[in-house]
């Protein structure tokens, strides 16, 4: 690069320190602040964390911290304060010494009232954002102290300085969502060795005498606001993980930034923040092209300044055109640290910005021979480590932002301490007499609270917008084309508002109008109780044809951790599938939280799903009206054929060569046989004999599965049914990869077939897979129907046949291994014996679920083995499941009770 307009390229090289801190005699801007906000505000008490004395389970922070304080989240704490929006709080931070330490803040607007999020892969377009909350203050107690704390949904980030301790960090450490690290700067045991590039040709000497600053304090408050364009490159987006999630890190970063400016008097807000989500084109050897690729890719850009901030290559720092305000040359590019061996690091981020922008807004270097009215440094720290620009100085005790003191052992940068004086007062009047800058508007502080009554006729729901904080007369625009501040007549379902004042300002909200009208049909009650993470808890429920009819309507984000969430649902008759979802894929239970669901039906008080261990979802297919195993129209189910393989294939068929019955344990459900189905020829099929079905209206088939080696969602295998001998089928059911099932993770599935049958069904089951090493095993398949009729034995073989109740047990339970479990009769009518034996002598739980889960007794056992007797008189004929489990064991049999 060359020396263009004169404009000196000014670079930063910083180096991983700490930022030790002195004392100034008067209150700074943000001490102000926070004093005039205790006259005028109440602020809320906010203790979004518990203290977590045990470390040993992150090496990280007792290789790379000193000292440190370890954190867990309290992740409701944090979104009701999210939602609440408070003006001012109280951060309270445990210690290990049980002093907590307290943080005065108030709302801070680091954004622009117009603020934008674009990406590289909507086009440059508009993309919709969620901003945080950011506040700015003190600590308490602490004279000349700062912080700044940006609060989300999910997370926390911040930091804070006193003149003791220097800059502290709270932030996540990186891959735990809520456990946290506080700690001071100076604690980080790690240096980072960055190259320098002051020798570089392009960093061209020029007379820096129309730079002088004033020597007096001439100019102490900024009416002018300077306006940021940020952009974000690829790689901080893949560390971060998506849009959201990297816009939200960018704006933490920009509070604190701007935080620094704050108090020197010098308003910043973020204008734009553009994120590359697809592979960005800047180069990845050094700074200064990476700045220049910058320019020519941003002729034009919505701000004042722009910067690119990086997380790739180029690292080592950051670089600026000076002085640039209103030029062609206003951008600047820094290097940014997230985290360091797991540890977040964001002070070091701050310096690297907040240095480079003040480049850009005027300021040299400290060392430069620009200062003190006569060309002379403020202090020597450059020439100290070896980047003298001309002339020398003495070394400070503590430097200042725009200060390479950083380099210097023992001396560090004062976050407290700001600009200094002389750079201070040189960048304010840089913005004072910008042409092209315009002094601060207040922002719209506008918010709107909805409220409204529950509809119990249908239609008779209402909502009204209460604006606040706004200059009347209000409009009101509602998403059902309302125009007026309160809407009545409506249905069941969510209606949203946006209401704009006198002066422009917007604010919207939303009212869910709830359907209380007393249920005609089936009414369901379904129970959850949450985990310590109900922001990612969510249900449906939809029909057979897949139309969702019933819903959480999103996750429960706003309840406590550990609430109990009640749902009334109605119902027509018919058939439905329910689905719990948790978007971090660990279920409601049991690592983080006790969490369970249960959805039963009121008339029958038959329980229709249950559960609470899952991943990322859990679905459970269940008909209506409840009772007789699932069957409607007053038809009973009865247990058709039932195979788990170990004596033979049964009513079942080898395919082929790509069909085979195996004996493997680890792939077994019960027992040690199971069949294998593989590739997708014409023999990857297990195929029944013909079955005479025609008496049944419905039919169920349960079975276990496990799959190994399925490598795309393409790979998939199916459910198919054949009414005329086999001569053609239709698929019933599918399962794909990464859809309803991932390798090596057992499933139990059940599928429900609406009849009319015939006398020669078919049922198959055919692998769609790429290859012979592409598996899935299938076990435990039993197939129920619902019939009107007398129960007959539709495979037309006699041996086939369910045996005769028998009457009395033969067991020893001495004789029993550990991880057994019999049932003796088995069909059996009114009454079966239970013997078992577990490995582990912890309490355990028995349950009695049908092929579709619902659970239908629960009986809890103290003792690890025995014979335990269940009245299973109340239970209706058919199939079902008898469980017995702990919390390390979980054994299953198979129940045929008949009468």
């Amino acid at each position: 690069m060359t020396n263009i307009h004169s404009r000196l390229l000014a670079f930063l090289c910083l180096l991983i320190t700490a930022f030790p801190l002195a004392s100034q005699n008067q209150l700074n801007p943000l001490e102000l602040k926070v004093k005039q906000a205790q006259q005028e505000l109440s602020f809320s008490q906010f203790s979004p964390f518990e203290y977590r004395s045990d470390v040993s389970e992150f090496p990280a922070v007792k290789s790379e911290l000193a000292e440190a304080t370890l954190l867990n989240l309290k992740i409701s704490t944090l979104q009701n304060a999210f939602k609440a929006q408070p003006e001012a709080i109280t951060l309270e931070l445990p210690s290990a010494n049980g002093s907590p330490v307290l943080i005065d803040l108030v709302r801070a607007e680091p954004l622009a009232d117009d603020f934008v999020v674009r990406t590289s892969g909507a086009n440059g377009n508009v993309v919709a954002y969620q901003p945080g909350l950011h506040y700015r203050g003190i600590v308490r107690g602490k004279s000349n102290s700062l912080a700044a704390i940006s609060l989300f949904e999910d997370e926390l980030m911040g930091m804070l300085s006193t003149e003791e301790d220097g800059p502290s960090v709270i932030g996540k450490l990186e891959g735990k969502k809520d456990v946290y690290v506080y700690y001071r700067e100076k604690d980080m045991l790690a240096i980072n060795e960055f190259e320098c590039y002051t020798d570089h040709p392009a960093m061209k000497k020029v007379d820096l005498k129309k730079y002088k600053p004033q020597t007096s304090g001439n100019n102490k408050s900024v009416a002018n606001c300077v306006f940021a364009y940020l952009e974000c490159d690829y790689d901080m987006f893949l560390e971060n993980g998506s849009v959201a999630a990297t816009v939200n890190y960018m704006t933490g970063l920009f509070n604190m930034v701007s935080a620094l400016y704050a108090n020197e008097t010098i308003t910043m807000q973020a204008s734009e923040i553009f994120v590359w989500d697809t592979a960005d084109s800047y180069p990845t050897t050094s700074t200064i092209d990476a700045l220049n690729a910058f320019r020519t890719a941003r002729p034009t850009f919505n701000g004042d300044i722009a910067h690119l901030v990086s997380r790739g290559a180029p690292a080592n720092g950051g670089v600026a055109w000076l002085d640039a305000l209103c030029s062609t040359y206003a951008y600047g590019y820094s290097y940014i640290f997230s985290t360091y061996q797991q540890v977040p690091v964001y002070s070091w981020s701050v310096e690297v910005i907040t240095h480079e922008m003040g480049h850009n807004l005027g300021s040299p270097h400290t060392h430069a021979c620009a200062w003190n009215g006569n060309n002379t440094a403020i202090d020597g720290c450059g020439p100290a480590a070896g980047y003298s620009e001309g002339c020398n100085a003495t070394v400070p005790a503590k430097g200042t932002i725009m200060s390479y003191c950083h380099l210097v052992s023992g001396v560090g940068i004062d976050f407290n301490l700001g600009f200094g004086t002389q750079p201070g007062d040189l960048i304010r009047n840089k913005i004072t007499n910008a042409p092209c800058l315009s002094t601060c508007v207040p922002g719209c502080n506008m918010t709107v609270s909805v409220t409204g009554t529950p509809a119990t006729n249908g239609n008779n729901g209402s909502a009204t917008a209460a604006p606040s904080n706004g200059t009347s007369p209000y409009s009101y625009t509602w998403s059902n084309g309302g125009t007026t501040a309160s809407i009545s007549g409506l249905a069941p379902g969510t209606y949203n508002v946006t209401v704009t004042d006198n002066a422009g300002c917007t604010a919207t909200g939303s009212y869910t109008v709830e359907d209380q009208t007393p249920c005609s049909q089936n009414a369901l009650t379904l129970t959850i109780v949450l985990d310590n993470y109900p922001e990612e808890t969510s249900w449906e429920i939809t029909d057979d044809a897949g139309t969702v009819v019933a819903s959480s309507g999103g996750t429960y984000g706003s309840y406590a951790d550990g609430a109990i969430v009640t749902e009334n649902i109605c119902l027509a008759d018919g058939c439905y599938t329910f689905t719990i979802f948790d978007v971090y894929g660990d279920g409601i239970c049991c690592s983080y939280g006790n969490g369970s669901y249960t959805l039963v039906d009121d008339l029958s008080g038959t329980t229709l799903a249950s559960g609470g261990t899952f991943g990322f979802s859990e679905a459970t297919p269940f008909c209506l009206p409840a009772g007789g195993g699932g069957g409607g129209g007053g038809c009973t189910y009865s247990l058709i054929n039932s195979e788990s393989f170990e004596g033979g294939w049964g009513i079942w068929n080898d395919g082929g060569s790509d069909c085979r019955r195996i004996s493997s344990s680890s792939y077994a459900n019960t027992g040690v046989r199971s069949v294998r189905l593989r590739d997708n020829t014409n023999s990857s099929t297990t195929t029944t004999d013909n079955l005479d079905l025609s008496n049944y209206e419905e039919l169920t088939v349960a079975f276990s599965y496990i799959t190994a080696s399925m490598d795309n969602s393409n790979e998939d295998f199916w459910l198919q049914i054949s009414l005329d001998g086999g001569a053609s089928f239709t698929t019933v059911e599918e399962w794909n990869l990464n859809d309803e099932f991932v390798n090596l993770q057992r499933y139990n599935d059940t599928v429900i077939i609406a009849g009319p049958f015939t006398a020669t069904t078919q049922l198959r089951f055919r692998c769609d897979a790429s290859g012979n090493s592409d598996w899935v095993y299938l076990d435990d398949i039993s197939i129920s129907g619902c019939s009107t009729g007398p129960n007959l034995n539709p495979t037309g073989d006699d041996d086939k046949a369910i045996s005769a109740i028998q009457t009395a047990p033969a067991w020893n339970i001495e004789d029993f291994s550990e991880n057994t479990l019999k049932l003796f009769p088995n069909p059996a009518s009114s009454e079966v014996s239970i013997g078992y034996k577990l490995s582990t002598g912890t309490a355990a739980k028995l349950l009695v679920t049908d092929l579709t889960g619902k659970v239908h007794l629960i009986r809890k056992v103290e003792d690890p083995s025995g014979i335990y007797k269940l009245d299973i008189s109340s239970l209706r004929p058919g199939y079902y499941f008898v469980q017995m489990k702990n919390d390390t064991e979980s054994l299953t049999q198979k129940l045929v009770i008949l009468r």
